[in-house]
């Protein structure tokens, strides 16, 4: 539905510094309309789904994500196959473009083609740092350095970056760039900090994760399975006890989401069914 632009968005740094500035005090707006604590971490699919938008986490999607709108129904579908850290943060990325930018989908298609990319740059920049002070607000890193006992940040540890990464649910990558925005740590610690990548040190991060005592599958890993919303695997599982869905269609939704659904198939007709 946007067309997220290849690489880095090319925009002049006052007009970047313009839209920090705005997509701060949005997610703090945003926040604020859900219910959420400007100093606590965010289950952010949760808080999404509580908002009347549902998200599919499913395998295989070929991009990283992209909102989908079904007459009244909006909907956000994320790549599973990236890791869950990465998930979130295209949860909060598409979640923006959903209450903030669909209703601009129209004018931009009526734009001249240079003015519509310039706009598009700027509606993608604004989401990318929408997703970064969404789910990592200032407020909240302070508080989470202070929970976590880190109070001498001229020697903050790649475990520590691991500890403050699963107090927010988000990447590694993400966590050191945001405590260098947050004057946490210097240009050069985040250098430092930031030569540990998930995709070109995929295996020396997952040790030191599981080092950390974390669960490399909370974050570090993609879905095994597709996912889809609570509420929707309530009205498949409606269709089958009603005998709405045949044999064929449960067994391919059993596939994808790995997930049994044959316990609810009609006691009659599970015997005879292939």
């Amino acid at each position: 539905m946007f067309e997220r632009p290849e690489g880095k968005v090319e925009l002049s740094d006052p007009v970047k510094s313009s839209i920090r500035l705005e997509t701060m005090a949005f997610a703090n707006e945003t926040r604020e309309r859900l219910g959420i604590s400007p100093i606590e971490p965010i289950e952010v699919i949760q808080h999404i789904e509580r908002d009347g938008v549902f998200v599919f986490q499913i395998k295989n999607l070929g991009s990283s994500g992209f909102v989908r709108v079904f007459g009244d129904q909006k909907a956000i579908f994320v790549n599973a196959d990236h890791s869950l850290g990465r998930q979130y943060y295209t949860n909060a990325h598409e979640y923006c473009h959903v209450v903030r930018d669909l209703n601009k989908i129209q004018i931009l298609k009526e734009l001249p083609e240079e003015e519509r990319k310039q706009r598009l740059d700027q509606i993608e920049e604004f989401a990318f740092k929408f997703a970064d002070y969404f789910l990592m607000p200032e407020p909240a890193i302070y508080k989470s350095l202070e929970t976590l006992g880190i109070y001498d940040y001229k020697i903050i540890s790649v475990t520590d970056v691991i500890r403050i990464q699963h107090h927010f649910n988000v990447s590694y990558r993400q966590t050191v760039r945001m405590l260098n925005k947050a004057n946490v740590i210097s240009d050069e610690q985040r250098h430092e900090l930031g030569k540990l990548r998930s995709k070109e040190n995929p295996d020396e991060l997952l040790s030191l994760t599981t080092q950390a005592g974390f669960n490399i599958a909370t974050l570090a890993l993609g879905l095994e399975y597709s996912r889809i919303p609570s509420i929707l695997v309530e009205e498949i599982i409606a269709n089958i006890r009603n005998s709405r869905m045949t044999y064929k269609k449960v067994k391919h939704l059993e596939d994808l989401l790995g997930i049994s659904l044959k316990e609810y198939w009609p006691v009659e007709e599970n015997t005879t069914s292939p």
